[in-house]
């Protein structure tokens, strides 16, 4: 199963193309516009949207015949839970754009994921769980907040069995991160790792890239985060239902990692 996360900075319908080329069976995708559902069911994939401004919000998406069904409706800003039944098993999505939402500081950005975790502990009774978005937060920023700050939602996870795929794959701590997610305003001088994928533990990671190509960087400063799993009700073992989950890496799709160019600067937060 591919999973990708990826802030597309709104316009979607211009980058739906690419996006669909991923050849992801489940995309996390924030600031994306309402009208982001009908452009990519036309590429085959179904979703639900969250949000209050129209053309800036949350999405979650399933190749079809996948279906995501939102749990609830959302509280915070903005983190969705959806449910998709995957070979008779039931994949929940958490979905992530974290954002700011008043003065108080404990409140903004990863105060709201983890607000939404705390306040539906329900959420991650699942035991097939991905959490996944723009969370806006790094372990670099903790001491900005004494609670609910980006550890607290590290560990939190973590006692629920579910870690952070980039972590596991390259075998890097949280703060320490050598590659990138967020080139700030699209300047190669901000780097940051703000975007994350988790999932459980008990999964098969096969592959994890962050596509850096020069269409990639021109589309949004974040970058996608491509992340390949295997269980034992994959959707890609049913090509019939879901299609062949294609690793697509020519050149005209795809580009390589992201390239270790610096830790992440604690200096200069990006908001």
């Amino acid at each position: 199963m591919r999973i990708v996360a990826w802030n597309c900075a709104m316009a979607l319908h211009k980058k739906a193309d690419a996006l669909a080329a991923l050849g992801c069976d489940v995309a996390v995708i924030s600031e994306c516009g309402k009208g982001s559902l009908a452009t990519l069911e036309q590429l085959g994939y179904a979703g639900v949207w969250v949000g209050s401004n129209p053309h800036k919000g949350l999405g979650i998406f399933a190749r079809k015949p996948l279906r995501p069904h939102l749990l609830c409706k959302p509280k915070q800003h903005w983190v969705a839970a959806a449910d998709i039944e995957v070979n008779s098993q039931l994949l929940r999505v958490i979905g992530v754009w974290a954002c700011r939402v008043g003065g108080r500081r404990c409140d903004n950005y990863i105060g709201q994921l983890y607000d939404a975790l705390v306040k539906n502990p329900g959420w991650l009774s699942c035991p097939n769980t991905i959490v996944a978005g723009d969370f806006n937060s790094n372990s670099i920023w903790d001491a900005n907040r004494a609670v609910g700050n980006h550890t607290d939602v590290v560990n939190l996870l973590a006692g629920r069995g579910i870690v952070s795929a980039y972590h596991n794959f390259y075998g890097e701590a949280q703060g320490s991160e050598s590659r990138h997610t967020l080139y700030l305003l699209k300047s190669r001088k901000r780097p940051f790792h703000i975007d994350y994928v988790f999932i459980p533990g008990a999964w098969r990671l096969k592959k994890l890239a962050i596509r850096n190509g020069r269409k990639w960087c021109t589309f949004s400063d974040h970058l996608p985060m491509v992340v390949d799993v295997r269980t034992t009700w994959d959707p890609s073992s049913n090509p019939r239902a879901v299609g062949m989950v294609i690793d697509r890496c020519d050149a005209g799709n795809v580009s390589s990692f992201d390239p270790p160019l610096r830790a992440v600067s604690s200096r200069v937060r990006p908001w």
